[in-house]
């Protein structure tokens, strides 16, 4: 009997730790390029087309917003000198 106590206490203890606020709501980006990150992509040796980083042939957007070559290097003056 004791057992089935804690128990029902215990759930019920437990019941209350769950979060009673629903998650903040998202803020939508502004600016000029909602849908990338402008400074890492024209550091990269991207530029910004239509909200979106446009990286040089060859380079790939990440999720930073860098232009990537394929061996996950950066463009532009971010690339490492030779």
């Amino acid at each position: 009997m004791r057992t089935l106590i804690l128990l029902a206490l215990l759930v019920t203890v437990g019941a209350g730790c769950a979060p009673s606020q629903a998650p903040a709501p998202t803020v939508p980006l502004e600016g000029v390029a909602p849908h990338a990150n402008e400074a890492n992509c024209t550091k990269s040796g991207g530029k910004i087309e239509s909200g979106e980083c446009a990286c040089p042939a060859g380079y790939d957007t990440d999720p930073a917003g860098f232009c990537l070559d394929a061996q996950g290097r950066p463009g532009g003056e971010m690339a490492p000198k030779s």
